[in-house]
């Protein structure tokens, strides 16, 4: 049998070819004609071909390949030896064999013309470069092509090849160059240099697959390299940088043959008697970017020893100098020449390894050769002079958002994103079919999860094969497991997900490890201001930040982008399982790292990652550290992942409380932008405190949130948090710890609370509030100790025996309870909030009043957009609508800079309802366009929804059917029990607005229905300005159904709900002349909004008489109002 690996695999019988099958009998095969008529080992034929992820019983996996091979080979050819097994042909029968016992022959001989002899005759073997079964048998081509330079540089000749300056076929340039030496005055490499026909270039690799979302980087590159003669493309692993790379170098390749193109057809057509008569090209464009040749140098397997050895090896002229080459010219100068003479782009792909020698090659070789380019390839900058750079970022890919809300059914536009794109094709390779549009929401998530890292995703899609995308997304909970099958064919580091990371870490010092698992458990990342407090509480030695995190930044492991430092998910992910398995002893990590270097596990490999690299991982100081030297870098230990979140939790509780008085304050939007950045953080570090019950700091962290929940309008968010604390925080001294320990079971109390454990609420409260009960407010505590406890204060006050304690409650006066000011301030609010609930304008417009100079003086922006809020409330009640528009926007203005849609939403309402009072419908109509297209941009449906009821009042206002008929097709699109809930209010003005829809179509039935629904849950609501606006909407369905009688008496309990009577609303105007018309009395309840003689003091008075306090004239009418209102109950019976 023979076999032949020079140009192509050949394997013959007696004349016969042979057909072998399958990928690993072709590459066992191959191994053991490396070494025919010799005995291979089972241990080196596991190592070459299972250079990563060995079966557990390699013998028994050899023994199966290797009986299926004996079924396609003649029988004998294989043979069983102890240990191992040998191919039965002779070293004459391998054609690769032949070639180097030739070029070692005529190495050895001593006469000139035998050594050109035996050369040529082995050059005369060389059909092509030598065919591999995969990438990992580099070094068997790495050796035939040394040989082959050597036998060039011993006389060799190669058939049919004339060099320049010779007459004599088949003499080889390189023997003509080494024999002629150089003329006078000239050196030896720049007489090398002046041959005018360098060597031919290898080609570059063809990629398998398309370059997918990477056209404006590869333009970059393109744009880079014409200015500039070093570029760089840096970025994280897996993001596709040599791919990148390649596809740059293609693109400058067929530029140069373009533009050859272009040059033989201006020659051909301005001497046409010189050139040989053919059909004539067309004229190519001619490129703005470079055209060159390229040469791509793959380092990854290299040692820093070897890089110009692997320079020269890529230009075809050599691979490295072998042992016994006469040649004493250094490696460096042979590569140099080789890159001479032409116009030329070197890829350096993966430089990260080896940054100092690749910067000084790179360096070195555009010094000496002025027509040379550089692209390189690397996890970080070479730091080299003049170098530009091309940042390669994962894949565009939607976010969370964007995936719940509109892009959830939108196929095209979620394809329109790069990685989905790349991830939808890779996956129809690896299936067959096409994912279908449920299956791309899907996909889309999985890109997400993966950071839009392309090898990530490829790793991923080619789990489709066997699993679906819903299985594939489950399984990223354990990402590293999941994406660690077999991908022949690639480099080792790209095999899996966790070996690409491995590659990184390995080139990472102690430091840096530190750094980069400390990182892990900041699942925001690090504000660059905070870099330093944060590093020192996380142990890393001082001094070290935030140096240390750009230095992960220049290696592609951390981001630093918008004022943090961030890691991907797929690194924090390895961070946190380096973390787990810290207990890693300095072996195995020196294994890891040569495993995800050079895909096996022998010594030789290892011995090739830089000693600076091969430091085990470090963990985080714990306080057990503190005695020693500070600096010390820890060993690492099994504790080290809960050290690292209790450390990154105490940052969290400690930062949090020095921003949480700012929100109080003149820096409140420093702050909130604070918070903002800091939330995952912040959860994160509650979520441990709270699994590892560390009651205090729990605690502390809590307490540091709330105001900025509330702010926030995150009240779900606030309260199953302060259920989680609050048992910790049970039987600890403290107020503050003892406000915490009441929390959990008086949020529970009104969780339970319905309509008929009204009378008995307030028992529970004091029932539930325990030790708290006893707390009295006074200053110098904590500003929300101050607060609450004013709270628990006011529950103490009241009457266990009262019918009705929403109407009974009074916020305590913080000047008389001598508090500090901004409790004060606050304290004001809620008494006016609790006025306005009762129709109590006097109240309103006092508390109003008192809080909003004390928090223009204190610069709290948010409680002054309250109070705003609040007072223009009470200028619209009493008429002053100029006024009222004027805070009200005031306040819009500061609560876009600080809360929630929800809350701005609301703003905006008070709005557009005080221009419908003025009679601008015009106005108002445009205000709640432009609140739907804001809120909707936003993306918060509760926000979504109020908007939508605000523009169908107007637009009902307005009588235009269409477009109110179209914003109740919206609400009735939304899941009211999802977006409603648990706010009783939202769903009684929505019913409300839809009756007066109804009542514009002439459907009064239908608007029946809806009234009574929305009187039903106004009144369990308990909001009395919601109860107002509710039974206007019953008064004009009863003056419909021709009941006007009883549309005065609900017109009469909207007044009295609302305080005073509203007669510059529209529909009150409407339903008071009606009445008239009808001869039924409708004057107002009290005095209020349109009575032009009222004064303020008579608007507050009338306010007062509202509640049944008053004894003149008026008090019969507002004592009968005021029973309409208790009646309202009995319409729904």
């Amino acid at each position: 049998m023979k076999i032949a690996v020079l140009g192509g695999l050949r394997v013959e019988h007696g004349g016969a070819s042979i057909a072998v099958a399958g990928a690993m009998q072709l590459a066992l095969l191959f191994r053991l004609a490396a070494d025919a008529g010799t005995a291979v080992s089972y241990r080196a034929l596991a190592e070459d071909l299972w250079p990563i992820d060995t079966p557990e019983n390699p013998r028994g996996a050899l023994q199966s390949i290797v009986s299926r091979l004996r079924t396609q080979l003649p029988t004998g050819t294989i043979e069983s030896t102890a240990g191992g097994y040998r191919l039965v042909v002779a070293r004459a029968d391998v054609d690769a064999l032949v070639f180097q016992d030739l070029v070692a022959a005529a190495s050895a001989a001593p006469d000139p013309a035998e050594t050109a002899r035996l050369a040529t005759q082995a050059l005369a073997l060389w059909a092509g470069e030598p065919w591999l079964p995969s990438p990992d048998f580099d070094w068997f081509s790495r050796d035939l092509l040394a040989d082959r330079t050597t036998a060039l540089e011993l006389g060799g000749r190669v058939p049919g090849r004339v060099p320049s300056g010779s007459g004599a076929p088949g003499e080889s340039g390189a023997a003509n160059g080494a024999g002629s030496g150089a003329s006078d005055g000239e050196s030896g490499l720049d007489a090398r240099r002046s041959d005018p026909a360098p060597t031919p270039l290898p080609a570059i690799p063809t990629p398998l697959t398309p370059l997918i979302g990477r056209d404006a980087e590869l333009a970059t590159v393109a744009d880079q390299l014409a200015a500039n003669r070093l570029v760089t493309i840096f970025g994280p692993g897996g993001a596709g940088k040599t791919r990148l790379a390649l596809e740059a170098a293609q693109v400058a390749q067929s530029a140069q043959v373009a533009q050859a193109a272009q040059t033989a057809h201006v020659a051909q057509e301005a001497h046409p008697a010189e050139t040989p008569q053919r059909a004539p090209a067309a004229p190519a464009a001619r490129s703005p970017h470079p055209a060159l040749p390229a040469v791509v140098v793959e380092l990854a397997p290299v040692a820093a020893s070897e890089l110009w050895g692997a320079i020269l090896a890529a230009t075809g002229r050599e691979l490295r100098t072998s042992e016994n080459t006469p040649d004493p010219t250094p490696t460096r100068e042979r590569a140099l020449q080789a890159l001479a003479g032409r116009p030329l782009l070197l890829v350096l792909d993966n430089c990260e390894h080896l940054i100092d020698a690749a910067a000084e090659a790179a360096v070195a070789a555009l010094s000496a050769l002025p027509e040379l380019r550089i692209l390189a390839t690397s996890r970080e900058p070479l730091g080299a002079p003049g170098e530009a750079f091309v940042t390669l970022g994962p894949l565009a890919h939607p976010d969370a958002a964007g995936l719940d809300g509109e892009l959830a059914g939108d196929v095209d536009a979620l394809r329109s994103f790069a990685a989905v794109e790349l991830f939808r094709q890779r996956a129809r390779a690896a299936r067959g079919v096409e994912l279908d549009a449920g299956e791309l929401v899907v996909a889309a998530r999985i890109c997400l999860r993966l950071d839009g890292l392309p090898l990530a995703l490829e790793l991923a899609a080619a789990k489709l094969r066997t699993m679906t995308p819903d299985e594939v997304l489950a399984g990223l909970e354990d990402r590293f497991a999941l994406l660690a099958g077999p991908g022949r064919g690639a480099l080792p580091r790209h095999q899996t997900l966790r070996a690409m990371i491995d590659w990184s870490w390995s080139l990472l010092d102690p430091v840096e490890r530190q750094a980069l698992t400390a990182l892990a458990v900041f699942p925001a990342g690090v504000a660059v201001a905070d870099a330093r407090a944060a590093a020192a509480a996380m142990g890393l030695p001082s001094g070290s930040a935030p140096a240390v995190f750009d230095a992960l930044v220049d290696r592609s492991l951390v981001q630093r982008a918008r004022g943090r430092f961030r890691t991907l998910e797929t690194i924090r992910e390895y961070g946190i399982a380096r973390l787990s398995a810290a207990d890693l002893d300095e072996g195995a990590v020196a294994e890891e790292a040569a495993v995800a270097v050079h895909g096996n596990r022998s010594a030789e490999s290892s011995s090739r990652i830089p000693p600076r690299h091969a430091s085990p991982p470090v963990s985080v100081h714990t306080d057990a550290d503190a005695e020693g030297d500070p600096d010390a870098v820890r060993a690492p230990h099994a504790d080290a992942l809960r050290a690292a979140r209790d450390a990154q939790a105490l940052f969290a509780a400690h930062a949090a409380g020095e921003h949480d008085p700012l929100l109080r304050g003149p820096r409140i939007l420093e702050a909130i932008a604070w918070f903002d950045a800091e939330h995952d953080n912040l959860l994160a570090g509650l979520r441990h405190l709270v699994a590892t019950g560390q009651a205090a700091p729990a605690v502390r962290l809590a307490t540091g949130c709330v105001w900025y929940w509330m702010m926030r309008d995150r009240n779900v968010e606030a309260a199953e948090w302060i259920g989680a604390v609050s048992p910790l925080a049970a039987g600890m001294p403290g107020d503050l710890e003892a406000l915490f320990a009441a929390a959990g079971p008086v949020m529970r109390v009104f969780q339970k609370l319905g309509p008929s454990d009204e009378a008995h609420v307030v028992a529970a409260l004091r029932e539930a509030l325990g030790p708290a009960a006893a707390l009295r407010p006074h200053a110098g505590q904590p500003a929300l100790v101050q607060v609450l406890a004013s709270a628990v204060l006011m529950l103490g006050e009241l009457d266990l025996e009262t019918d009705d304690w929403r109407v009974d409650l009074r916020a305590p006066d913080g000047e008389r309870l001598g508090l500090d000011p901004w409790p004060t301030a606050v304290l004001h609010l809620v008494a006016a909030s609790i006025a306005h609930n009762r129709g109590d304008v006097a109240d309103l417009g006092r508390s109003t009043e008192r809080a909003l100079a004390l928090l223009a003086e204190i610069g709290d922006l948010w409680c002054l957009a309250i109070a705003q809020q609040l007072r223009a409330e009470w200028l619209a009640l009493v008429g002053r609508l100029d006024e009222a528009l004027e805070l009200t926007d005031a306040s819009t203005d500061n609560l876009r800079r600080i809360t929630s849609q929800v809350d701005l939403a609301q703003q905006q309402d008070l709005a557009v309802r005080i221009l419908i009072r003025r009679g601008d419908l015009t106005a108002a109509r445009t205000r709640a366009d432009d609140m739907l297209a804001e809120t909707r941009a936003g993306g918060v449906q509760r926000a979504i929804t109020m908007a939508t009821m605000t523009g169908l009042v107007v637009a009902v206002q307005q009588g235009d059917v269409d477009a109110a008929d179209a914003l109740a097709a919206g609400l009735a699109a939304v899941d009211s029990a999802e977006t409603l809930a648990p706010f009783a209010q939202l769903a009684a003005v929505r019913d409300a607005a839809l009756a007066h829809l109804a009542l514009l179509r002439g459907d009064v039935d239908r608007a029946d229905t809806l009234a009574r629904d929305a009187l039903g849950a106004a009144l369990d609501s308990r909001d009395l300005p919601v109860v107002a606006t509710v039974a206007v909407a019953v008064a004009r369905v009863c003056l419909a159904r021709g009941d006007a009688e009883l549309a005065a008496r609900v017109l009469l309990a909207a007044d009295a709900a609302r305080g005073v009577s509203d007669e510059l609303d529209p529909w009150v105007r409407a339903v008071r002349e009606s009445l008239r018309e009808r001869g039924i009395p409708s004057a107002p309840a009290v005095a209020g909004a349109g009575d032009a003689s009222g004064t303020d003091a008579d608007v507050a008075g009338a306010g007062a008489g509202a509640r049944g306090a008053g004894a003149d004239a008026g008090a019969g009418a507002t004592g009968a109002a005021r029973r309409e209102l208790e009646r309202l109950g009995d319409l729904l019976r």
